[in-house]
Order: structure tokens, then C-alpha cells, then sequence
């Protein structure tokens, strides 16, 4: 009996090892096998500024990226929807407030640019380019709110107040330059002059010398002669110095007049480089504020059925990346 009992024993013990080794390799072949499908079927993820379109058993998230305030619901759940179709629109007043500042910002750079390269050209006045007139036809009879009329009158001013103080300065070494040259050309006319005089007085002055030699004649007279000649030789060598130094100051004054011309050239271009720098900056920020205007619309990136609406009031706001549309 007891080596019967014994073999009973065994073969339980065997029984129950082969049902949990089936059962072990049962749920091994499970998991295993859900971790292949899991990895290579492909899941809808949420898709920004678009919106949850329901299409072949899969699902599209449909959420904004900062979030906002909802301005208008243009579906219901259970509607079917094609691809690019307006589902829900956010408020844009910051939006547009943002793009309309960086235009009137874009716009101001272009007027002052214009004012600049008419600088840089020594043009005689400003010719604005076609956006700028546009801008002010659109104004025609209508309120200014970018202060375009504004805009454009200071940079005429500008202009204007900066032409003249140019024009004044160069007048002044001008002027300087002419009468130096003036100067320069009394002086060799006073020479002439004078060296006429000495001649005639040193011919006068020998002739009483031999006669004062001879016994005839005054010598006073011939003293007042020669203290005449003294005189108009002193006068001669200050005027000769004068004339010396004249060339050198007018050179002077023609380098201050191209220094004076160089130096605004070198000021606009500066200026000029600066308003392009900033307004390829701008143009980029702008090009970013119409986009961020555009991303208000929730749009469905493909086309389907709504499974799901997670806003049903306007005027009700929703967290960056709140599913809207599911």
C-alpha cells in the first residue's frame, strides 16, 4: 500500500509542475507578443493647433501651445470634419496687438532707413518708396492710428535740420578757405608794393647820400629816407611770415571740410547698419506674431468624425496643451 501511495504521490506533483509550466509560457506568449504590437502600431500623439479627429479607429489630439481664451466653437461632437476645416477659434486680441506693434515698429524703421540712404546718396530731398505711400493712401481721410503722417513729418524735419547744420558748417571753413585765399592774394599785391617803394627809396637815398657826400643836401632828409626804408623792409618780412604761413592754414581748413563731410558719411552708414540690423530682428519677430495670429484657429489635420469636445462655452479659457478637440 505505501509504495502505491508513493506513486500517486509522484504523479500529482507532476501533474501540477506541467499546468504551471503551460500556464507560465501561456502568459509569457501574451505579454510578449502585446509588447511586438504595442511597438509597431502606430498611435495618433497630440497634434498642436489642429485639433481630435476620430479616422480609422485611431485619434488626433487637437490642442494650443500656450493656450488662451475661446472665441468661437464651430463644431459639435459627432460631427464629421475634412482636413484644414476650422473647429474652434481662440481670442487674438493679444496676438494682433503684437503684430500690429511690430508693424507700426517695421514701418517706422522703413521711413527713418529712407531718410538715411537719402543722407547717404547727398540726395536734396526725400523720395519715399511705395510702402510708405501706400500707407499714406490708406490714410486719406481716415484717423492716423501708427502715427504714419507723423512719422514721415519728423523725418522730414530731421532731414532738413541736419542738411542745414551740414550746409552751415561747410559754409563756415568755406568762407574761412576764401578769405585765407583773399588774404593770401592782398599780401602778394602788398609785396608788390612795397617792393616798388624800396626801390624808388633806395634809388632816392643813394642820389642824396652823394650828394650829403659832395656837400649839397639836407641829411635829415636822407636820415627820414632811410628810417622809411627800415620801415617798409620790417613791414615787408611781417608780411612776407604772414604770407608763409597762409598755404599751410587753408590745407588746415580744407581737411576740416572733408573731415566735416567724411564724419556725417561715417554717422549715416552707422545709423543705416543699425535701423537694417534691427529690422531684420523685427521682420523675424513679425513673421512670428502672424503665425502665433494664425495658430488661433484649430484647424483638423485630417479629415473624420469629432469623438470628443472638451469646451462647450465661449469665453471659457484653456491650459496650454488642454486637449480642445478629441
Amino acid at each position: 500500500m505505501s509504495g502505491v501511495a508513493q506513486d500517486q504521490r509522484e504523479r500529482r506533483v507532476t501533474s501540477v509542475r506541467g499546468i504551471a509550466l503551460a500556464g507560465g509560457l501561456a502568459l509569457l506568449t501574451f505579454f510578449g507578443g502585446f509588447g511586438v504590437w504595442a511597438a509597431s502600431v502606430p498611435l495618433s500623439g497630440a497634434v498642436i493647433a489642429t485639433g481630435i479627429v476620430a479616422k480609422d479607429g485611431h485619434a488626433q489630439t487637437v490642442a494650443h501651445e500656450s493656450g488662451g481664451v475661446i472665441a468661437e466653437i464651430l463644431i459639435q461632437e459627432g460631427e464629421t470634419v475634412v482636413v484644414g476645416q476650422t473647429m474652434v477659434v481662440l481670442d487674438d486680441i493679444a496676438e494682433r496687438a503684437r503684430r500690429d506693434q511690430l508693424e507700426a515698429r517695421l514701418l517706422a524703421l522703413d521711413i527713418r532707413q529712407t531718410r538715411l540712404a537719402a543722407e547717404a546718396q547727398s540726395a536734396d530731398r526725400i523720395e519715399w518708396p511705395e510702402t510708405v505711400a501706400l500707407n499714406l493712401q490708406k490714410l486719406d481721410g481716415k484717423p492716423d492710428s501708427l502715427g504714419i503722417r507723423q512719422l514721415i513729418a519728423d523725418q522730414e524735419q530731421e532731414f532738413a535740420v541736419r542738411q542745414s547744420r551740414l550746409a552751415n558748417d561747410r559754409d563756415v571753413l568755406k568762407t574761412q578757405i576764401y578769405q585765407l585765399d583773399e588774404e593770401r592774394a592782398g599780401i602778394s599785391g602788398e609785396l608788390a608794393a612795397i617792393d616798388q617803394q624800396l626801390d624808388s627809396i633806395g634809388e632816392e637815398i643813394s642820389l642824396r647820400r652823394t650828394l650829403a657826400d659832395k656837400g649839397y643836401g639836407r641829411k635829415t632828409v636822407l636820415m627820414e629816407l632811410e628810417r622809411t626804408e627800415a620801415r617798409m623792409a620790417g613791414e615787408k618780412s611781417r608780411l612776407t611770415t604772414r604770407a608763409e604761413s597762409l598755404p599751410l592754414r587753408i590745407d588746415e581748413a580744407s581737411g576740416r571740410l572733408m573731415k566735416l563731410d567724411r564724419d556725417f558719411e561715417e554717422q549715416v552708414a552707422s545709423e543705416l547698419s543699425k535701423v537694417r540690423s534691427e529690422r531684420l530682428e523685427i521682420e523675424q519677430q513679425l513673421e512670428a506674431a502672424k503665425q502665433a495670429v494664425e495658430r488661433v484657429q484649430l484647424r483638423a489635420p485630417v479629415s473624420g468624425k469629432i469623438s470628443a469636445l472638451h469646451v462647450n462655452t465661449v469665453g471659457s479659457a484653456v491650459a496650454a496643451f488642454e486637449p480642445v478637440v478629441e
